[in-house]
C-alpha cells in the first residue's frame, strides 16, 4: 500500500492531524502520510489521490488515510494512467526544489520554506518526500514525460546554433545550468523574469494548434524598447502578418488571415530601433480539430473524470489538451483554473509543470511569486 496520499482539492475547513497527534491546516496540494488523519468540518469535503485510485471524503469528522487508501491492483487502461504521471511530475517540482525553481515560497512553520517540512516520512528526509521518486533513475518523475519539443511532433526544428533541440539553444547563460535561463532570471528589472542584460526577447505564447479566432501573442520586455513588431511567416519565409505594439503582447484575429489549416508557421518578434534584436521563434499551427469533441473522446473511460470534482476535472481537461499539441487552449485551462481556485498550490505545481515542459520557466517561477514581493 502507498505510505501517502496527495490532497487533490479541499473545500471548507480540512486539518490533518499526524500520527504523532499534531495538527495542521493543508492546502491542495500537500501530500500527506497515510499514517495521519485527515478532519472535515461540516459541510466540508475533501479529494485525495492514493495508490491510483482517487477517494472523495464528504462526511465531516475524522478519516484515518490508512483506513480508507484501497489496496494496490491491477488498473484500467485508460487516460486516468497518463493523467496520473503528469500530476506525480508535478508534486515532484516540490520535493526537488534544489534548483531555484521557486517552489520555496510555499512557507512552512520548520524553516525549509517549502511548507512540507512538518510531513517526516521514512527516507530520513523529514519531508514525507523521500519515497517519491521516480521510474527512471532520475527520482525526479521526469523520466516519462517526453518533451513536446524533442518528439518529432513538428515542434522540434526551432533549435538554435547549440543542438539542444529544445528551441532555446542559443539563450544559455552562464549558470551552467544548462537549461538556457542562465543569464534571463534573477533581478534585472525586467519585471516579467527574463531579465534584459542584452535586451533578448523570447516568445513565450502560444505555440502549436491554434483555432481560426482572437488569440493574444505574449513575449517577454526587455528594457532596450518600449515597441515591438510581430511578424507571423510562412513556410517559405514569407510574412503573412505583421503589426507594431508597444507593449509585450498584441492580440491578432487569426482567423482574418490568408493561414491554412494544418500547414505550420513561425512567429518572432523584432524592435525597430534595434534591427539585432530578434527574437527566436515559436510555431503555430492552424486547426479545425473540435476540442469538446476531442476531450470527451479521451476521457469518456476515465473514472476519475465521473467524479466530477472541478479541479480534478479541469486539470485532466489541461493535460488531454497538452498531450494533442493544444497547447494554447491548455495554457487557458490552467489560468481560468488558477484564478478560480486561488489557494490551490497543486493548481499552480500543475501549471508550472506545463511551463518547464515547454521551456518557460520563468513563467513557472512567476507562479509562487509573493503577492508583495520585489519583481526580478
Amino acid at each position: 500500500m502507498s505510505a501517502i496520499s496527495i490532497l487533490i482539492s479541499k473545500y471548507g475547513r480540512v486539518k490533518y492531524h499526524t500520527e504523532e497527534g499534531d495538527k495542521q491546516k493543508v492546502n491542495a496540494g500537500a501530500v500527506l502520510l497515510n499514517s495521519g488523519t485527515l478532519k472535515l468540518s461540516a459541510s466540508a469535503s475533501a479529494l485525495i489521490f492514493s495508490n491510483g485510485k482517487y477517494i472523495r471524503l464528504d462526511e465531516a469528522g475524522e478519516h484515518r488515510l490508512s483506513d480508507i487508501v484501497p489496496e494496490g491492483g491491477m488498473q484500467k487502461l485508460n487516460f486516468d494512467t497518463q493523467f496520473n504521471r503528469y500530476l506525480m511530475a508535478a508534486i515532484d517540482l516540490a520535493v526537488h526544489a534544489g534548483d531555484g525553481d521557486a517552489w520555496g515560497e510555499l512557507s512552512g512553520s520548520k524553516g525549509s520554506g517549502d511548507g512540507w517540512g512538518e510531513l517526516s516520512g521514512s527516507k530520513g528526509s523529514g519531508d514525507g518526500w523521500g519515497e517519491l521518486s521516480g521510474s527512471k533513475g532520475s527520482g525526479d518523475g521526469w523520466g516519462e514525460l517526453s518533451g513536446s519539443k524533442k518528439s518529432g511532433d513538428g515542434w522540434g526544428e526551432l533549435s538554435g546554433s547549440k543542438k539542444s533541440g529544445d528551441g532555446w539553444g542559443e539563450l544559455s547563460g552562464s549558470k551552467k545550468s544548462g537549461d538556457g535561463w542562465g543569464e534571463l532570471s534573477g533581478s534585472k528589472k525586467s519585471g516579467d523574469g527574463w531579465g534584459d542584460a542584452e535586451g533578448r526577447i523570447v516568445p513565450i505564447l502560444p505555440f502549436g494548434k491554434l483555432p481560426a479566432q482572437p488569440v493574444i501573442f505574449q513575449w517577454s520586455q526587455p528594457q532596450v524598447s518600449q515597441s515591438y513588431v510581430l511578424e507571423i511567416l510562412d513556410g517559405s519565409g514569407g510574412i503573412v502578418y505583421s503589426g507594431e505594439v508597444k507593449d509585450n503582447w498584441a492580440q491578432v484575429n487569426l482567423k482574418s488571415l490568408p493561414l491554412k489549416v494544418d500547414e505550420l508557421y513561425d512567429w518572432r518578434i523584432n524592435v525597430p530601433e534595434h534591427s539585432d534584436k530578434t527574437s527566436t521563434r515559436a510555431r503555430i499551427s492552424i486547426t479545425d480539430e473540435n476540442t469538446e469533441e476531442l476531450l470527451e473522446a479521451k476521457l469518456k473511460g476515465s473514472d476519475a473524470y465521473q467524479i466530477q470534482d472541478p479541479v480534478l476535472t479541469s486539470l485532466m481537461e489541461a493535460v488531454v489538451l497538452e498531450v494533442a499539441e493544444h497547447f494554447f487552449e491548455a495554457h487557458q485551462r490552467y489560468e481560468l483554473l488558477r484564478q478560480s481556485f486561488k489557494k490551490n498550490n497543486l493548481v499552480k505545481l500543475m501549471q508550472a509543470a506545463f511551463y518547464l515542459r515547454h521551456q518557460l520557466k520563468p513563467r513557472a517561477e512567476q507562479l509562487f511569486w509573493k503577492e508583495n514581493a520585489v519583481r526580478p
